[in-house]
């Protein structure tokens, strides 16, 4: 298996693969790593616009924290959190009650 490089970070982050993301954060370089973030963190998989700016400032954050130490741990943890599946609590609620609804024809509890 090839060994992981940053360039990779974008793809894992679309394609919603945390362990890719970090693995190809780990490889380094730094900068590079950091500049990979901060793509991956203006496409467009965020759902919301409040949830795209978390990403935005936490790929900023991690690009400051990795400087400020000179660790490539903040870039990677970045990495594993803008490649996590997110799920919108309340989409994801409505969308269940409304199965349960069809199937059931029982209005959900309130």
């Amino acid at each position: 298996m090839p060994a992981p490089v940053a360039g990779d970070i974008v793809a894992a982050v679309i394609e919603s693969r945390p362990e890719d993301a970090v693995a190809a954060a780990l490889a380094g370089p730094a900068a590079a790593v950091a500049d990979q973030l901060e793509l991956a963190s203006l496409e467009d998989t965020a759902g919301s616009f409040i949830v795209m700016a978390h990403l935005v400032k936490t790929a900023v954050a991690a690009r400051d924290e990795s400087e400020a130490t000179g660790s490539l741990l903040p870039l990677a943890a970045a990495a594993r959190f803008l490649a996590a599946p997110r799920i919108e609590r309340f989409v994801t609620g409505a969308a269940h009650e409304a199965i349960d609804f069809v199937r059931t024809g029982q209005p959900p509890t309130r």
